[in-house]
C-alpha cells in the first residue's frame, strides 16, 4: 500500500516540477517578447506610462535571470 501510494505521489510531482519548468519557459518568453516590443514602441513614444507601467510590475516579477546574454541584459537594463 505504502509503496504504491508513494510512487503516485512521485509521479505527480514529477508532472508538477514538469509543468512548472513549462510555465516557467513561457513566461520568460513572454518578458523576452514584452522587451523587444517596448524597446521598439518606446522610440515612438519615449514617454509612455503604459509601458513604463509595465516594465515595472514585470519587473517586479519576472527579475532578469543570470542567464540572459549580456547584450540582451544590457537592454533591458535600459528600460525604464
Amino acid at each position: 500500500w505504502k509503496d504504491g501510494h508513494v510512487s503516485k505521489l512521485e509521479k505527480r510531482i514529477e508532472a508538477l516540477e514538469a509543468r512548472d519548468a513549462e510555465r516557467s519557459e513561457k513566461l520568460d518568453k513572454l518578458w523576452l517578447a514584452f522587451s523587444l516590443v517596448a524597446a521598439d514602441l518606446r522610440k515612438h513614444n519615449p514617454a509612455s506610462e503604459a509601458l513604463a507601467m509595465a516594465g515595472r510590475l514585470l519587473r517586479d516579477k519576472f527579475p532578469v535571470d543570470a542567464d540572459v546574454p549580456a547584450d540582451m541584459h544590457d537592454l533591458l537594463k535600459r528600460m525604464p
